[in-house]
């Protein structure tokens, strides 16, 4: 990884981009900064602020046609275990509703799911090696709690996000 937080863009066709912000959010979530339940010395290091100048004029000066985000944590999450982060919602998703973000992409409980919340899709897809339970309420259209990945495929028609379980099914 080339840094903290970055972003890749790639050129799809005609004039349509896919734009990919890759964000640290350990240090955008209090319970990792001085006094929190998780104290990290190593984030309390991170400027969080300039991170969050960078997001904002990334997507401010972004011409992308589909702009994907992906950080560890969730911002919305229907699982008992670790549930929504709302110093992530108070910090990202008024970026993300003014510029247009189309999925933000996530991990760290270990299930799947697929929310609409708050005209965002957000994807956790945090599955990968092991599972905990999983949850639903009115924002899922997806949950599960089974191993498996996640793949988006974009092209003309859109943006297409899938889970497939170790058999490669969906």
């Amino acid at each position: 990884m080339p840094g903290h937080y970055y972003d890749i863009s790639f050129h799809l066709a005609e004039s349509r981009y896919l734009q990919m912000l890759f964000l640290d959010t350990t240090p955008l979530i209090s319970d990792y900064r001085a006094g929190g339940r998780y104290e990290n010395t190593n984030v309390l290091r991170a400027d969080a602020s300039a991170q969050l100048r960078w997001l904002e004029e990334t997507l401010l000066r972004s011409a992308a046609t589909y702009r994907i985000v992906i950080g560890h944590h969730p911002i919305a999450s229907s699982s008992p275990f670790h549930g929504d982060s709302p110093d992530l919602e108070s910090r990202l998703m008024p970026l993300f509703r003014r510029y247009g973000v189309n999925l933000y992409l996530c991990g760290h409980e270990h299930d799947l799911q697929h929310l609409l919340w708050g005209g965002i899709h957000h994807a956790v897809c945090g599955a990968g090696a092991e599972c905990r339970e999983t949850g639903w309420d009115m924002r899922t259209l997806y949950a599960a709690s089974k191993l498996c990945f996640g793949a988006i495929s974009v092209n003309r028609a859109g943006m297409l996000h899938a889970f497939f379980d170790t058999d490669g099914e969906r």
